[in-house]
């Protein structure tokens, strides 16, 4: 494991090969061949598109939503393992499970949000130094200071992700007046797993040197 400390005192954890290879291996065949998925013009809510910021790039990409909290269980609803076995998607929680198990002094979870699937693609005039509209995934106020984010990286491929030191609300609000500050860049790589506190600014980026870059994105509180 390795524990980037980030501008502020929060914390990046990064393991590789946490998930076994025959298990990388399934997964990758999984989201490729089983998933559907659906294609959306923008990486995050069209609205939110209004900084002209030169490295900002955002590509579109596939999505598919694995799982997500009904309305009525909100925040408390908890994630029950058993019944995920039964599902269509029970290897996609595969990574998540293994984290927990291996760093369950650390965390103590059972409360998963959403998990899903994105997949870019090459674009045309998208430069090593781009990346996509930087975001926070869960933007609930009462209870994003609780929620940790998890991304795990599918197959070979390049496509970094960004975290950056701006405030999330400040940056929102104002953001042609908050120039963007990078704080840390995590290297993609197969069978890569990257937690990191959900109220930090991030975003992903397209691949340059392959044509497909594909993540499992979780949302879980602790």
């Amino acid at each position: 494991m390795e524990k980037i400390k980030l501008s502020g005192g929060k914390e990046v954890l990064i393991f590789d090969d946490l998930v076994p290879q025959s298990i990388q291996e399934v997964i990758e065949n999984y989201c490729f061949n089983v998933i559907q998925y659906h294609y959306n013009l923008h990486t995050v809510h069209s609205e939110l598109i209004t900084n002209n910021h030169p490295n900002i790039k955002d590509s579109g990409q596939f999505s598919s939503l694995i799982h997500r909290n009904s309305l009525d269980g909100g925040w408390e609803h908890e994630l029950d393992f058993y019944k995920i076995q039964n599902s269509l998607g029970t290897i996609t929680f595969l990574p998540l499970q293994l984290f927990l198990y291996n760093v369950n002094k650390v965390f103590n979870t059972k409360k998963l949000i959403r998990l899903k699937a994105n997949i870019t693609h090459h674009v045309k005039g998208f430069n090593k130094e781009d990346f996509g509209f930087p975001h926070i995934d869960i933007t609930d106020e009462e209870n994003s200071d609780n929620v940790y984010s998890m991304l795990y990286y599918v197959n070979h491929s390049d496509g970094d992700t960004y975290l950056f030191k701006n405030d999330f609300n400040q940056w929102e609000n104002s953001p042609e007046q908050k120039p963007l500050e990078i704080d840390h860049v995590v290297k993609y790589k197969k069978g890569r797993i990257v937690v990191f506190p959900n109220n930090i600014l991030h975003s992903g980026s397209s691949p340059i040197d392959n044509k497909v870059r594909c993540i499992l994105n979780y949302n879980f509180i602790i």
